[in-house]
């Protein structure tokens, strides 16, 4: 929870930031599965989901875009789960 406590009030920094610069669109690697022993996919998805959702109030009031980045860490593999997500 602290970490995700610590990602959310990055995130609203970054789309503060991008209010002040006047860019569009603030870039987010929703979340990766480090140790499968203790996090699972699912875990992932709904966890960071739910976090993101708390800047989205945020995000339209500086009228920028909260856009999802994919990079190699076991998450988001598919153009499917992509657009699921």
């Amino acid at each position: 929870p602290q970490v995700r406590d610590r990602a959310v009030a990055i995130l609203r920094g970054a789309i503060a930031d991008a209010k002040t610069y006047v860019a569009s669109t603030v870039l987010v690697v929703p979340g990766a599965v480090r140790d499968p022993e203790k996090e699972n996919y699912q875990q992932v998805w709904e966890r960071s989901q739910a976090e993101i959702r708390k800047a989205i109030p945020d995000a339209r009031a500086a009228g920028v875009r909260i856009g999802i980045e994919v990079v190699w860490n076991d998450f988001l593999k598919t153009p499917e789960d992509f657009v699921k997500y």
